[in-house]
């Protein structure tokens, strides 16, 4: 999961932004100035870019660990890797 915030001029994603599933890669596309970011937050293309350059910006946007258990989505907001998330457990559903 990543912040729903584009990291160029902060575009809620959400309402502006494109998904992409091209060639085996999932980005998301701000619809706004065309920046894409694939799934760990890495700005990986800027339209107004030279076209021969190789972008990728790492943690361009913040991203989150999450987790989908006993029918919920569970998400670490914290800076450091959880051990657990909170109301989550490591046991499997059943």
């Amino acid at each position: 999961m990543i912040l729903d915030k584009c990291a160029h001029m902060g575009i809620q994603l959400s309402r502006m932004g494109e998904l992409s599933h091209e060639e085996g890669n999932c980005t998301l596309r701000c619809g706004f100035h065309g920046w894409e970011f694939d799934e760990l937050g890495a700005c990986v293309h800027i339209p107004t870019a030279d076209v021969d350059a190789s972008v990728r910006i790492e943690g361009a946007v913040p991203r989150f660990e999450c987790r989908e258990q006993h029918g919920h989505v569970w998400v670490w907001m914290g800076e450091d890797e959880p051990t657990t998330l909170h109301g989550a457990s490591n046991e499997p559903d059943e």
